[in-house]
């Protein structure tokens, strides 16, 4: 309980930080509007009593005109006041968001694969399938300050009215005031802590069973490209049998109880506010005829604003439990934003200018991606020189992929350590190291921007470098066809007019924006995957043209790239088992041999072996 509600003050902090004057807005705001009700209660009931009084037309008409007047300005100022305070909760909710969605850039590569953070991404999307956004807790904020100021401004009406002792000739008056406060009560405690409980409580257990029907909903019945797999093998009644029998059975179970629930609340309230009202005007009516002094406008005051009272105190504890779940909700986003960082990261600045030297070393290194697994990599000790044309080849899962992780600092290595210029690679500045590093990854990925952008990297690109990379990449045949030029849109998700690239043409683009950053070092990890051999071929022709004089890192299981190669290593079982160039590698007749000898078939159209 002392965490839960720990998390929910550190949720509050957090927002009121965001924007400082929401809060103070909201109050103003509440105040202002329940000073306006009231004054339309206070002048309209005064002015009957003085009709009643047989007052001068000409004061009732000064009175109305300053009523009126008062009533006017409250309005005016309320309705600024919500108008601006829309404008900045909307904002607020907007940087909220994009500071969710910074935090999910800068995390750490390691924690975004790592399984407690992929749940707790979970339980925030489970958590805003309720509305856990922050709006919901400026509302549940908003509607509790205004019942409280209701509460009080209302109080403040009646009180007086029921402290005065002349009222009370009859005990039976003493026992018809009792009975309303403990209708009140009963009311209040049904319908607000015990049914509204009950139904966040089965809100909280449907939010961790039915992962499956909200990853089939949003993740997969609405995805163009899985859809094609699911027409074509007929996969509907698979995902039917995981998804419609078992959770679908389930929710709409669990949605009974909160139709029931629900359903129940709204007859007690129904029936209290019924009641409550009822038993208002009559207690008030009883009361004001026991005193013969009380006017018409007088009874309808107190009996109006009572009503009011008494229904605020009613949604005030509904208020309390709303803001209370809202924040306890918001605990998952907080938990997101303290993910801690995982990488050791330096403050040595690192600049590598294009004609200096560098090298880059391995030191005996072993990586496991988790303490209860085996190691992916073993002993690794090797060293990368500038200007040198590196090929990193071996079987699926020998450790190549892992390699370049760790040289990409995507992972820090387990044992051992990485070197660059003879400093350990953690002791530079991250984003320095980042800058000399250009990659194309085997699972790259392209966005839903611009052609020109995609390849940059940047809304602000150089468009004759750009043309020049697209044209060393070949891709130029594909981009003459694209009737936007540079600012054709890759894919749909953001441009209806967007186009669609296929496996080779999208590898293309991802090593056009590897030529485009210029970095110092260029690791391509399968990069001709999606390529059939013939394009493969091409590419790699191209691509030896191109980095001669870079270094140069490629990592493939298809070895016709380290032909073009300067060096080849050979991965197998997370060990360097050969090394050297293509030729001596044949001679040896070991695990290379092998891999080419398997290979060499698909090239023989190709090219001449």
């Amino acid at each position: 309980m002392k965490e839960k509600k720990s998390k929910s003050i550190n949720s509050l902090r957090y927002i009121h930080m965001l924007d400082r004057l929401i809060f103070p807005l909201i109050i103003v705001k509440s105040i202002v509007q329940v000073a306006s009700n009231l004054a339309i209660v206070l002048v309209s009931t005064n002015l009957i009593n003085q009709m009643e009084n047989n007052v001068e037309k000409a004061t009732i008409l000064k009175v109305a005109m300053l009523g009126v007047l008062i009533i006017f300005a409250l309005k005016v100022l309320g309705s600024f006041t919500n108008k601006y305070l829309v404008i900045r909760k909307n904002a607020c909710d907007r940087n909220y968001n994009f500071k969710v969605g910074d935090k999910a850039l800068e995390v750490d590569f390691p924690q975004l694969e790592n399984r407690k953070v992929d749940e707790l991404k979970q339980h925030i999307r489970e958590d805003n399938n309720w509305g856990a956004g922050i709006l919901s807790i400026y509302q549940a904020f908003e509607s509790l300050v205004q019942n409280v100021v209701t509460v009080i401004g209302n109080l403040v009406v009646v009180l007086p009215f029921f402290l005065n002792k002349g009222i009370y000739k009859s005990s039976y008056l003493y026992l018809l005031v009792i009975l309303f406060v403990v209708i009140t009560v009963i009311s209040v405690f049904i319908n607000s802590k015990y049914l509204k409980t009950y139904v966040y409580k089965v809100m909280d257990q449907m939010s961790h069973n039915v992962k499956l029907f909200f990853f089939f909903l949003f993740d997969g019945a609405f995805d163009y490209k899985s859809g094609k797999d699911v027409r074509i093998y007929q996969a509907q009644s698979l995902i039917d049998s995981h998804v419609g029998k078992g959770e679908l059975g389930y929710l709409k179970k669990q949605y009974s109880k909160l139709a029931l629930a629900s359903g129940i609340g709204s007859a007690v309230e129904g029936i209290g506010a019924a009641l409550l009202t009822g038993g208002t005007y009559l207690t008030i009516a009883l009361l004001a005829s026991a005193n013969s002094v009380i006017k018409i406008g007088s009874v309808i005051r107190y009996a109006s604003c009572l009503s009011t009272l008494v229904k605020s105190l009613n949604k005030l504890t509904e208020d309390i439990t709303s803001i209370s779940k809202s924040l306890e909700r918001q605990g998952s986003r907080m938990q997101f934003f303290d993910i801690e960082e995982v990488l050791e990261k330096g403050n040595e600045t690192l600049e590598l200018k294009a004609d200096e030297e560098f090298a880059i070393e391995f030191k005996d290194v072993s990586f496991r991606y988790d303490p209860t697994q085996e190691y992916v990599l073993n002993h690794i000790s090797v060293k990368i020189k500038k200007g040198d044309c590196t090929a990193i080849v071996g079987l699926n899962g020998s450790g190549k992929t892992t390699f370049i992780k760790l040289l990409c600092r995507l992972y820090d290595p387990t044992e051992g350590e990485i070197l660059l210029n003879g400093v350990n690679i953690k002791k530079y500045r991250y984003e320095d190291y980042m800058k000399i590093l250009s990659v194309v990854f085997q699972d790259f990925q392209l966005f839903s921007f611009g052609l020109g952008e995609n390849i940059a990297g940047s809304q602000l690109f150089d468009e004759d470098r750009v043309k020049s990379c697209i044209q060393e990449a070949g891709l130029e045949e594909r981009y003459s066809k694209m009737s936007k030029g540079m600012n054709t849109s890759l894919y749909r998700n953001l441009d209806e007019e967007g186009v669609e690239v296929s496996g080779g043409e999208a590898q293309k683009i991802a090593i056009a924006r590897a030529l485009y950053k210029q970095a110092s070092l260029m690791i391509l990890d399968e990069p001709t995957a999606a390529l059939d051999p013939v394009a493969e071929y091409d590419i790699y022709t191209r691509l030896n043209e191109i980095t001669k004089g870079r270094t140069t890192i490629f990592i493939s299981h298809r070895l016709y790239s380290c032909k073009f190669c300067e060096r080849i290593i050979v991965f197998q079982d997370g060990k360097i088992v050969e090394e050297g160039v293509h030729k001596e590698l044949l001679e040896r007749k070991g695990l290379y041999q092998d891999m080419w000898n398997t290979q060499v078939q698909y090239y023989m159209d190709a090219v001449m072996v």
